[in-house]
C-alpha cells in the first residue's frame, strides 16, 4: 500500500515525472537555442498535449519580465523565438506569456486582461506593418476602440494604450524576422566569417546595448567551452585579440578587425561572452607567464587572459566583477530531476537584475548564510573510505561548486558594501572563532576606522 504511491515505484507517476524532466530539459535546450532555431520554438511549446503545456510552462519560467511595459516585455519575447504557425498555436504562446507576464510585472489588472491586450498589440503590429495588410492602417481610436470593456469590464486607461500604439507605430516588434527595421537592427550583430554564429544569442535585442567600459589588446587562452567541457589541446593556445567590455558583455575581435566607431562595436566579432554571474581573479596558479587573470563565466566557459601592465590587469577585473555583482539576476531554481542521488546547480538567467542596490545586498547576504549551512552540512556527510567511487565523486562535485559559490558571492558583497558605503567587519561566530572561514558575517557600522577597513577589505579579496 506504501509503495503504490511512490513515485519512484508506481509506474504512472514515474512516468509523468519522467516527462516533467524531459519538458525541462527541452526548455532549457530551446530557451538556449541549443540545437534549435528561433523559428522553431514555437513549435515546440504551442501544443495541446500536456507534455507541450509542460515546455511551455518551463520556458516561460526562465523569462524576465520584471518592471517591464508590454510592449517592452513583447519584444523581449520576439527576440527568443518567432510567434508563427497557427493561430490557435500562437494563441497558447501568448498566454503562457501573458501568466508569466501578470507574475513578474504585477500589473493593475488580471491575467485575462493581460491576455486580451498583449493579443490585441501584436494585432496592431501586424496592422500597421505586415506587407500583406491592404487598404487603411489602424489609428489610435480604432486601437482603443477594439480594447473597449477588456480590462475585465472596465476600459485599459487611454494615455497607455496611446503609449503602446505609438511604440508599435514607431518601432514593429519582430514576431517574424520580416520588416526591414528589424534586418537592419539585426545586423548591428555579426560574427566574422566562419565563425560560430552561436554567441549573437547572447545579445537581446529588445535591450540597449552597455556602454564601452574597457578594451584592449590581450592574449586569451579558452580553457573550458560551454558546459565546463575541457578544451582540446590545440584549443587551448593563446591568441591575440581586442577584448571590450560593453556593460555585461564581453566581446572580441581579431587585432586587424579592431573597431574604432560605435557602430562597429558588434559587428565582424570572433566571440561574444556575458558575465553575469561571472568571476574574474587573477591567475596566480598560473606560472608560465606574468599578468594573467582567468575568467569563469556562468554557462561554463573559462579564459586565461594576459595583459601588458598590472594596472591594466587589476582594471579588467575589477570592472568586470563589479558589472557581474551589480547585474546578475537571482537564481532560479535547479531543475527537477528523478535521479535521487545526482546533484543540479541552480539556473542563472543571462537577462539583468532590476533589483535595487540594497534589495541585491540582502539577496546576497541571504545567499551566503545558506551557503555556509549548506557547505556545514555537506562537510559533515563526507563519504567514508568504504563508500564507493561514485558516491565520493558526487561529493566532490557539489563541494567544489559551494566553495566557488561562496568565493563569488562574498566578492559580489564585498563590492557593492563598498559601493554603498557599508563597511564590512569581520567577526566571531557563535560557536567560536571563525575567522579562517571562507564565509564571515557582516554588520553595518556608523562610524568605522578606515584603515581598518580597506586592510579587512583586500585581506578578504586577496583571499578570493
Amino acid at each position: 500500500e506504501k509503495g503504490r504511491h511512490n513515485p519512484a515505484t508506481h509506474p504512472k507517476r514515474a512516468a509523468e515525472m519522467e516527462d516533467i524532466v524531459k519538458a525541462r530539459e527541452l526548455a532549457h535546450a530551446l530557451f538556449d537555442l541549443r540545437g534549435y532555431k528561433a523559428s522553431e520554438v514555437c513549435n515546440y511549446i504551442s501544443g495541446k498535449s500536456d507534455f507541450s503545456r509542460s515546455t511551455l510552462a518551463c520556458y516561460m519560467q526562465m523569462m524576465d519580465f520584471h518592471s517591464l511595459d508590454i510592449v517592452t516585455a513583447l519584444r523581449r519575447l520576439c527576440a527568443r523565438m518567432t510567434l508563427t504557425g497557427d493561430s490557435y498555436e500562437v494563441d497558447r504562446v501568448v498566454r503562457g506569456f501573458a501568466q508569466r507576464y501578470h507574475q513578474q510585472a504585477v500589473p493593475e489588472c488580471s491575467m485575462d486582461a493581460v491576455y486580451c491586450l498583449a493579443t490585441a498589440v501584436l494585432l496592431l503590429n501586424t496592422d500597421l506593418h505586415s506587407s500583406k495588410t491592404g487598404g487603411d492602417r489602424m489609428s489610435l481610436s480604432q486601437f482603443q476602440r477594439n480594447l473597449t470593456g477588456m480590462n475585465d469590464g472596465a476600459d485599459f486607461p487611454k494615455n497607455m494604450l496611446k503609449a503602446i500604439y505609438l511604440d508599435v507605430r514607431g518601432r514593429p516588434l519582430d514576431v517574424a524576422g520580416e520588416h526591414p527595421s528589424a534586418k537592419k537592427q539585426k545586423a548591428r550583430f555579426t560574427m566574422k566569417r566562419g565563425k560560430p554564429q552561436e554567441p549573437l544569442l547572447l545579445f537581446d535585442m529588445a535591450d540597449k546595448l552597455g556602454e564601452m567600459k574597457r578594451e584592449a589588446i590581450v592574449d586569451r587562452k579558452e580553457l573550458t567551452s560551454t558546459g565546463g567541457v575541457r578544451r582540446g589541446r590545440f584549443a587551448r593556445s593563446w591568441q591575440r585579440m581586442h577584448m571590450m567590455l560593453l556593460g555585461a558583455h564581453l566581446v572580441f575581435h581579431e587585432p586587424k578587425d579592431q573597431p574604432f566607431t560605435e557602430d562597429e562595436w558588434t559587428t565582424n566579432m570572433t566571440d561574444a561572452a556575458i558575465v553575469r554571474h561571472g568571476l574574474a581573479w587573477e591567475a596566480l596558479d598560473y606560472t608560465k607567464h606574468d599578468l594573467v587573470f582567468q575568467l569563469q563565466l556562468a554557462d561554463g566557459r573559462s579564459f586565461l587572459v594576459r595583459t601588458r601592465t598590472e594596472p591594466e590587469m587589476k582594471g579588467w577585473i575589477d570592472d568586470i566583477n563589479t558589472v557581474a555583482a551589480l547585474e546578475s539576476a537571482p537564481p532560479l531554481p535547479a531543475p527537477v530531476s528523478a535521479n535521487s542521488t545526482g546533484f543540479q546547480k541552480p539556473v542563472l538567467p543571462t537577462s539583468r537584475s532590476n533589483e535595487n542596490i540594497d534589495d541585491k545586498v540582502k539577496r546576497y547576504r541571504t545567499q551566503l548564510r545558506k551557503l555556509e549551512t549548506d557547505m556545514g552540512h555537506h562537510e559533515s556527510v563526507e563519504p567514508s573510505s568504504r563508500k564507493s567511487q561514485q558516491e565520493k565523486q558526487l561529493w566532490e562535485v557539489k563541494m567544489e561548486y559551494l566553495r566557488y559559490e561562496t568565493r563569488r558571492i562574498s566578492l559580489y558583497l564585498n563590492i557593492l558594501e563598498k559601493a554603498i558605503g557599508a563597511p564590512l567587519t569581520l567577526t566571531s561566530d557563535e560557536h567560536g572563532d571563525r575567522s579562517h572561514s571562507p564565509v564571515f558575517r557582516f554588520r553595518r557600522e556608523s562610524t568605522v576606522d578606515h584603515d581598518q577597513f580597506e586592510y579587512e577589505l583586500n585581506e578578504r579579496i586577496s583571499w578570493v
